[in-house]
């Protein structure tokens, strides 16, 4: 695998369709469409697009302030309307919306999995680039040396070689060592030249920044519309007011946030779409100043492994190759003269040096090798335009449909809000307790005519068990009574309890309450059974008629007037 290439890279339709979107920045000029992050004008068209959901959002929220007044400022029926319809629609978008957000949350992870993807071979190669530049290090450094040692042994030569002819090729040789040696080090060089580039470095560390904290927020984001969606399905089962009013105020802010980020990764996902269209070009541009168009198609490509330096090695090797033989053949002159142990020692580390030159030129050859920065470059790309992309336009569609979705939710919710009545409940009481809170009697409607019995006293209900026992068209009404509810006729409790202790005697408390004027005959009265001893059945009914009175008795004859006597 170090030694082969992966493949070639292949675009995503996602990286056309986010390319062809208009590239328009806010004073409506035509922008290039091309990636770039250091072109202002470009910049502008992605924000752009991220001010297009914000202006969305704050339009939104206007429109459901607008709303929400009306609703809570209109005139309520007495009739609440059936919530049946409404909590069905509640029901559907809440669950449009979990099952946004759950592809929100996968796509929250593809994208942090395509930029972990991303960074970890941005270093990978930023590690290959060093390792180069390590062996070119070394190889200057066994240069140098050797140019050292090399000098002492041309000041022996010099010295101990008393024929000047011989003296003379023995120190040319030696020079053309030299010459090859550091021939060697200038196509190191070269490479060094080509491949040292810091902007890798930028890019990978402001990368490894950002990241953490967009998986953090954006997962924030989504868990935070999960709890209201939660919340207001919870609200809406148990008809929950205050529930329901606290996922509205705290929804309009969620919605808000949601709606930013919305344009936050469509401006994002516009922005990898010029990116992946053709990232080789974004490349060209940004090491163009640094490095031939030849050794940077080479790394693009890789079409052969032995490229971009091929030549630049096998020159290097040449020298290398050219300068230890020209080393030999100058010992083999010098050898006659027996020049030492000093000599042998010097000769010992020039060709140590040059092995291990050798053996660097050789590593280099093979780090710096087109395999390893492509294959590199080729996962990097499929990171971003494959992973990363795919993720990042789900974020953004997610952040529409929860957006819409959302805004709806509060909608239905701050209506149902209103209709959601509060429940009655009835507390158990004790109908003997004196202490007992009781509304005043009442009767419905009036009488256009008095009843044939004024004391005729429903005495069967009490005003507890007729809100118990059932609705007021239950209650007996008396004949001639109007179904209209006029303001209630109130009596005084002892005035009740003295008309129902002396229900026996009606003549006399009728005389009474009469003179009194406290009684009205053509007032209704509905009173509350008091625990008394119960009455005496009352005689049986007769059905004979009764029997006939005799007649009066006649007048006495009238009395003879006496005369006066005169």
């Amino acid at each position: 695998m170090l030694n082969s290439v992966i493949g070639q890279y292949e675009k995503l339709w996602l990286a056309d369709f986010f390319h062809r979107f208009p590239h328009v920045n806010f004073t409506w000029p035509w922008a290039d469409s091309h990636f770039s992050s250091v072109n202002i004008p470009y910049f502008h068209t992605l924000l752009f697009w991220t001010g297009v959901f914000v202006g969305w959002a704050v339009i939104i929220q206007l429109l459901m302030f607008l709303y929400i007044c009306c609703i809570c400022c209109k005139k309520k029926k007495k009739k609440h309307r059936e919530v049946k319809c409404i909590r069905c629609f509640m029901a559907i978008f809440i669950f449009v919306c979990a099952g946004s957000l759950a592809v929100g949350f996968y796509g929250n992870e593809e994208t942090n999995r395509g930029m972990t993807k991303f960074i970890t071979h941005l270093k990978s190669t930023t590690g290959t680039i060093r390792g180069s530049l390590s062996t070119i290090d070394t190889i200057d450094q066994l240069s140098t040396r050797i140019t050292h040692n090399v000098a002492e042994v041309k000041y022996i030569f010099h010295s101990s070689i008393k024929n000047k002819t011989v003296s003379r090729d023995a120190i040319e040789l030696i020079e053309k060592f030299v010459y090859n040696t550091k021939q060697m080090r200038d196509y190191c060089s070269f490479i060094r030249q080509q491949t040292e580039h810091n902007r890798l470095d930028t890019i990978s560390a402001l990368t490894t920044l950002v990241e953490p904290y967009r998986w953090i927020a954006t997962l924030s984001l989504f868990s935070v519309h999960a709890l209201i969606s939660l919340l207001l399905l919870i609200g809406m089962l148990t008809c929950s007011r205050c529930l329901l009013i606290f996922c509205v105020l705290f929804g309009c802010l969620a919605l808000m946030l949601i709606w930013i980020g919305g344009g936050l990764y469509l401006g994002t996902a516009v922005d990898f779409g010029d990116l992946c269209v053709n990232p080789d070009n974004y490349v060209k541009q940004q090491t163009s100043a640094n490095m031939e168009a030849k050794v940077l198609n080479a790394y693009l490509k890789c079409t052969d492994l032995r490229e971009p330096f091929a030549e630049k090695y096998n020159a290097a090797l040449s020298a290398i190759v050219r300068a230890n033989s020209t080393l030999s053949e100058a010992l083999y002159m010098a050898s006659p003269y027996n020049m030492g142990i000093k000599l042998r020692s010097l000769v010992r580390k020039i060709r140590l040096e040059v092995t291990a030159a050798v053996s660097n030129v050789s590593l280099l050859n093979q780090i710096s090798g087109c395999s390893f920065i492509h294959n590199n470059y080729i996962n990097a790309l499929n990171g971003i335009c494959h992973q990363s992309l795919i993720g990042v336009a789900f974020m953004s569609l997610v952040c529409g449909i929860v957006g819409v979705a959302l805004t709806i939710n509060i909608c239905l919710a701050t209506r149902a809000s209103i209709l959601f009545a509060k429940s009655l409940v009835y507390y158990p009481v004790d109908d003997t307790d004196p202490f007992l809170p009781r509304p005043p009697p009442y009767s419905y409607g009036t009488l256009p005519t008095a009843p044939n019995d004024p004391f005729q006293v429903d005495v069967r209900r009490s005003y507890l068990s007729e809100s118990v026992a059932g609705s007021e068209e239950t209650v007996p009404r008396r004949p001639g009574q109007y179904t209209e509810s006029p303001p209630p006729a109130c009596h005084t409790t002892d005035q009740l309890l003295e008309f129902i202790i002396s229900a026996r005697h009606p003549d006399s408390l009728y005389t009474t309450m009469q003179t009194e004027k406290h009684w009205d005959p053509l007032l209704p009265v509905i009173c509350e059974v008091v625990p008394s001893p119960s009455p005496p059945p009352p005689p049986p009914i007769s059905t004979t008629p009764p029997p006939t009175p005799p007649p009066p008795p006649p007048p006495p004859p009238p009395m003879p007037i006496p005369l006066p006597n005169p």
